[in-house]
């Protein structure tokens, strides 16, 4: 699978999109997916989308690659039971406040029924900036000193240590929910994605609607989210056969002097 001309990019892993809304988010989408020889993908609404805009790239549909994860990423409960969310972090949305509004008077009546603390993770630490979303959730509760901030590192293990700690998650990231379920932490979802309410079908945990989230629709959520997930043999098996294609699909161009 050879890089495109004139681009340094070889591969794009574990795509995932919604259609595009506009002429010009289309035309934008297709340009980057086009910079790449290869591309991976988690759903069929995303490989319809991709095959439409990247016709001539080489096109794989797979699980995604976290359910390869090995018995390693696991971690004995610590017995805290502590209330994990997942916050995301939306660029120019006007429902951003109301959303983090919820979350937090969500999270204080958690530590008043229960008397427990809550973990605030921050998944995506890039271009979306999770962590200013935990950070603006923490600001708004009334506890905020019973909330501990948890911003991945670069190292997949911390968030799984950390997921061990929790009772139950809710998470408005793909890979949040998918974390708690290998960990073994019941766990449900706060969508605004087609990914997520697709994983959702496919693995059975509860979502609710982003979009007009308030504190009460959230907090029963919470108290509905009592039961941890299993996950399939064949979803691993596929996720850890598509791993071990994309190694050697990498170890090929790094050897062509592709990468």
């Amino acid at each position: 699978y050879e890089k495109k001309p004139n681009h340094e990019r070889a591969a794009v892993i574990d795509c995932s999109l919604d259609e595009p809304k506009s002429r010009a988010e289309r035309f934008l989408v297709k340009r980057e997916l086009n910079k790449y020889a290869y591309i991976s993908c988690r759903d069929a609404v995303s490989e319809k989308i991709i095959s439409n805009l990247a016709k001539g790239n080489r096109l794989v549909r797979h699980e995604d690659i976290v359910f390869a994860l090995g018995d390693d990423y696991i971690y004995p409960k610590s017995g805290e039971d502590y209330l994990g969310v997942i916050p995301v972090q939306r660029g120019f949305s006007e429902e951003n406040f109301g959303y983090y509004e919820a979350m937090a008077h969500a999270c204080d009546r958690y530590v008043q029924k229960y008397n427990k603390n809550v973990l605030i993770f921050a998944l995506d630490t890039g271009n979306e900036n999770d962590t200013l979303a935990a950070l603006t959730a923490k600001r708004l509760m009334k506890y905020a000193g019973r909330a501990e901030i948890i911003a991945y590192n670069g190292n997949p293990k911390y968030i799984f240590k950390n997921m061990a700690r929790c009772d139950r998650v809710i998470s408005s990231r793909f890979h949040g929910v998918i974390a708690a379920t290998l960990a073994g932490v019941p766990a449900s979802a706060v969508s605004d994605t087609s990914k997520i309410n697709i994983l959702s079908e496919k693995l059975g945990f509860e979502k609710i609607p982003k979009s007009g989230i308030t504190a009460d629709k959230l907090f029963a959520l919470i108290e509905r989210t009592d039961k941890a997930i299993a996950v399939s043999d064949s979803i691993r098996e596929d996720a850890g056969l598509h791993l071990k294609g994309l190694e050697r699909f990498l170890e090929e161009v790094s050897r062509n002097g592709k990468g």
